[in-house]
């Protein structure tokens, strides 16, 4: 079987513009791959932001809720000494 000339010619003409478009296809590919990782390297600092906030907010409950203890513990002591002066 042979393929006719026009056809022959046309499927070069065809190989040669898809020859052309692969530099550009590359660069194509690699700048997608730098957008990548500059967005996965934004998304996890984001969320290194988030679990600093998250831990902070956490560290400062815990200073609260520790310094609410401490105030309660004095306030109990205080009232039991003016309680023995009262008495």
């Amino acid at each position: 079987m042979t393929i006719p000339d026009s056809l022959q010619t046309i499927g070069k003409q065809v190989f040669h513009e898809c020859l052309k478009l692969v530099p550009s296809t590359i660069s194509l590919y690699n700048n997608t791959s730098e957008v990548i990782a500059h967005l996965r390297a934004q998304q996890n600092a984001s969320v290194s932001q988030v679990e600093f906030m998250t831990h902070h907010e956490h560290d400062t409950n815990e200073r609260e809720k520790a310094y609410n203890q401490l105030r309660d513990a004095k306030r109990r002591l205080d009232g039991q000494g003016q309680n023995k002066e009262e008495k």
